[in-house]
């Protein structure tokens, strides 16, 4: 996949340190000192003369990266060479020296490079070939590219989707696509098991034009609008998630609670949906309605839409809750701008059976459709009725 990891090399450093970040000058973030340091802590440390070339290309490795993690993609280049100076029949580092080269507009050559570690190893090409298609949009071979992009499949590996992804989200953030892109880093995010694609958001370079939007920080997780990586809380989501479904694990709903609890009162926002559901329904804990509004609420403020809807729910048809139908519509309306089915159905009901609100066939028939046009089939049901019996109950 992309450049992930840190760390530097001795010799040049001094010189490197007061070097552009790279010949596009890209903004500096706010965790750069962070990088810095460790780089320092990789110069105590060169490999020794005995050192064998083994170990010399893993160090060489190490310094690509770290060049890259600091945004200095002419020194990523120069390390990258040497690399491939180290190992000339190898294709991941054709591969690599095609990134750095890319990130500095030099896009004959990177398309070059990322051509000979096709050729050099055939049955290994989905990197190269999605950063291929990325040089070649920007160097105007645009159906070219498409195609291209087109071609790749999914591969199986979870950790290999991961930076199929990634290499997505550049290939659409060059094109300026940020429907796809949104799309790509989402489910680039969702394999991200370490937290190391979330470095990869907060870094590189080719994201810093949608750095500030809110949907960038939002599907990213834990990368804030400076670029910082923000507290582990998604990779704590994400393991409750694991025991939640059963994945690769036996399934254990008790500590996918505890997970989604840590990482819930570290700001997540999936996790306080997950945990506010727990407490509803009594999966894992014991029920408590309480605390389920209370977690859900943190959820729906934060913008999530799973969250808004069942909290809604519950102020609308909870029993043992006092209902709140005023309260109830606000947060499906919520939910229902970000086109979410269910608090589009939900609103259908509302207008359908006047609940808090004046009976409205249209409006009701209107969000109906909504949903139905996502396929939710309830909504469809309710629309082969077409509000004739207003007075009948949810579905």
């Amino acid at each position: 996949m992309r450049i992930l990891v840190s760390l530097l090399f001795i010799a040049v450093y001094a010189a490197a340190e007061d070097a552009p970040l790279s010949v596009n000058n890209p903004i500096h973030l706010g965790d750069d000192e962070k990088y810095k340091a460790a780089l320092n802590e990789l110069l105590k440390s060169p490999p020794p003369g005995s050192a064998v070339k083994s170990e010399i290309s893993s160090y060489k490795w190490q310094l690509a990266e770290a060049a890259a993690m600091l945004r200095n993609y002419h020194q990523a280049e120069i390390y990258a060479r040497e690399l491939v100076e180290l190992e000339p029949n190898s294709g991941w580092t054709h591969d690599i020296l095609s990134v750095f080269l890319g990130k500095q507009n030099k896009f004959n050559d990177a398309i070059a490079e990322a051509e000979k570690a096709i050729s050099l190893e055939p049955t290994r090409t989905m990197h190269p070939n999605l950063v291929l298609a990325e040089w070649e949009w920007l160097s105007g071979k645009k159906e070219i590219a498409e195609k291209r992009i087109r071609s790749i499949v999914l591969p199986a590996n979870r950790s290999e989707q991961r930076s199929y992804y990634g290499c997505l989200a550049c290939f659409y953030a060059s094109a300026g696509d940020e429907e796809k892109l949104a799309n790509a880093v989402e489910k680039a995010s969702m394999a991200d098991e370490d937290g190391s694609e979330a470095e990869f958001l907060a870094r590189d370079v080719v994201f810093d034009p949608y750095r500030g939007e809110k949907w960038f920080i939002e599907l990213s997780q834990r990368v804030d609008a400076d670029g910082n990586i923000k507290k582990n809380a998604h990779e704590t989501m994400l393991l409750g998630l694991k025991y939640q479904n059963g994945d690769g694990i036996p399934i254990d709903s008790q500590k996918a609670s505890e997970y989604f609890h840590k990482a819930a009162e570290l700001g997540d926002s999936t996790s306080q949906y997950w945990l506010g559901w727990k407490y509803k329904t009594g999966d894992g804990v014991e029920k408590d309605i309480g605390k389920a509004l209370k977690w859900l609420r943190r959820a729906a403020e934060q913008g999530d839409a799973g969250g808004q809807v069942l909290l809604a729910v519950i102020y609308i048809k909870e029993v043992g809750v006092a209902t709140d139908y005023t309260e109830g519509v606000k947060w499906l309306l919520k939910a229902a701008e970000q086109n979410n089915a269910d608090a589009e159905y939900h609103l259908g009901e509302i207008y359908q059976m006047g609940l808090g609100v004046t009976k409205q066939c249209t409006e009701a028939e209107k969000w109906y459709r909504r949903a139905a046009e996502q396929d939710l089939i309830k909504a469809q049901l309710r629309l082969w009725v077409k509000c004739i019996s207003m007075g009948m109950t949810a579905l």
